[in-house]
């Protein structure tokens, strides 16, 4: 399924043009389709999310710091998820940059 357009990509690219460090925008990816999260609550989004993201190459995060970009925060679901795959990947740590939050429905 085609998610349209990605923000965080574009956030990523703006901070790029500041800092020496690559983006990767395909390795870390979406390995299931998941219903849409805009209307689940947050114990909804949680069971809809697990287990929805995998990564191409794990070596490639191994000892390294990540900056995970992202537009919006609704309950930090989808975000936590991220996370746990890229330290199971080997990242020394995940580091989080949100643009915006929303209210929680929660």
């Amino acid at each position: 399924m085609r998610r349209g357009f990605n923000q965080a990509e574009l956030l990523a690219r703006g901070i790029q043009q500041y800092s020496s460090k690559p983006v990767s925008v395909n390795n870390l990816y979406r390995a299931k389709n998941t219903a849409s999260q805009t209307r689940l609550s947050k114990t909804q989004r949680l069971v809809n999310i697990r287990n929805a993201f995998r990564v191409h190459d794990p070596k490639s995060f191994q000892g390294k710091r990540i900056l995970l970009v992202d537009d919006v925060l609704t309950t930090g679901v989808t975000v936590s998820e991220c996370s746990k795959i890229l330290r199971q990947s080997g990242a020394r740590s995940v580091h989080l940059l949100i643009l915006a939050t929303a209210k929680d429905r929660d």
